[in-house]
């Protein structure tokens, strides 16, 4: 919960009382870049920089290294899911010819994912219904009925979680292979060195945008979401924000 708030919440909290406050009334600095603890002390360090970071103006944006995960799950389960994800696809795999699964992953990144009580941090449940939907949406990665759902259980029975000592150094890229065992004999692997959605690897246009309407379309609707998607790619266009509001309501 403190996490979520962080990451999105605080901002949204705090924009919201930042309108609030000008409502009723309460005025601001005249000039942040002035005076004791001013906004460049704060997050500008070292101030002969600052010739340096202007140039940069109009040209480098921070919010372009912004790291978007492809999938609603954590991260150490990122690159398992794309790989898994891409077997299933690439193979035509179901559940009925699959004799067994290996995940391989970092020591750390393998703890934090093994068998957990949540279903988006447990890394042999994510496996498992992507095996079983063909896909993995953000309904399968919060639902604790389809945790208990029995064809689940015997899926993610033979999926085999293994702290991998070789990615010892890698676990800040959090890679992830999977092996995935047939019953007929064929094997099958798929290796991502890192996890999509990263500065290093960003996601396609396109697959932000199947990421928002797996995520939209259960509150807004799919044709409601499909339009949002549509009018934020064009929001250059937009004449006035209040078009987006009837997007936006639930």
């Amino acid at each position: 919960m403190q996490k979520a708030f962080v990451f999105a919440g605080m901002g949204a909290r705090n924009g919201v009382t930042s309108a609030v406050f000008v409502l009723e009334g309460f005025t601001g600095e005249e000039d942040i870049f002035a005076g004791d603890s001013n906004f460049l002390e704060i997050f500008c360090p070292g101030r002969d920089q600052l010739p340096k970071w202007m140039d940069n103006l109009g040209s480098h944006y921070d919010v372009m290294l912004t790291n978007i995960k492809k999938f609603s799950v954590g991260s150490p389960i990122q690159a398992p899911a794309d790989a898994m994800s891409w077997l299933v696809q690439e193979y035509q795999l179901t559940a009925d010819k699959v004799k067994g699964i290996d995940v391989h992953l970092p020591s750390q990144s393998a703890q934090v994912v093994n068998n957990r009580t949540m279903p988006d941090v447990n890394c042999q449940y994510i496996v498992s219904v992507i095996l079983l939907d063909g896909k993995l949406t953000f309904k399968a990665t919060q639902s604790y009925e389809r945790m208990s759902d029995p064809k689940v259980k015997e899926v993610q029975a033979r999926v085999n979680l293994i702290a991998d000592p070789r990615f010892a150094d890698q676990e800040r890229k959090r890679p992830g292979l999977v092996r995935v065992h047939l019953v007929d004999g064929r094997r099958w692997r798929s290796w991502f060195p890192r996890f999509r959605g990263t500065a290093d690897s960003p996601m396609t246009r396109k697959e932000v945008e199947v990421k928002c309407q797996d995520l939209f379309q259960d509150v807004l609707g799919k044709e409601r979401a499909a339009s949002l998607i549509e009018t934020v790619r064009s929001l250059e266009k937009v004449k006035s924000m209040r078009e987006l509001r009837p997007l936006l309501s639930a």
